[in-house]
């Protein structure tokens, strides 16, 4: 619900009581892919750079696709492009 949000207060706080980020939603989504769908630029950076392991930032879908891949699907082109190089690094 926080991711889909994009309020990053919000995140932090369902961390501090206990939500796992790591943990993956419906057809195999981490929260950045649902943060990446609705545009949220914030809480994306949030993620990437202070929230999330590696491995969850890279990860796929069920079908097959990256949060950068949401986001350009949903017409956010630069924030697409911003995952997609956050990630390659």
């Amino acid at each position: 619900m926080a991711a889909l949000s994009g309020n990053v207060v919000m995140f932090e706080y369902m961390i501090y009581l206990g939500s796992d980020p790591k943990r993956l939603g419906f057809m195999g989504k981490t929260v950045l892919h649902y943060a990446a769908s609705r545009g949220h630029w914030e809480l994306c950076q949030y993620l990437i750079y202070d929230a999330l392991p590696y491995p969850s930032l890279i990860a796929l879908d069920h079908s097959g696709s990256s949060a950068s891949m949401n986001a350009f699907a949903a017409g956010y082109k630069q924030l697409g492009a911003m995952i997609k190089e956050s990630t390659e690094e």
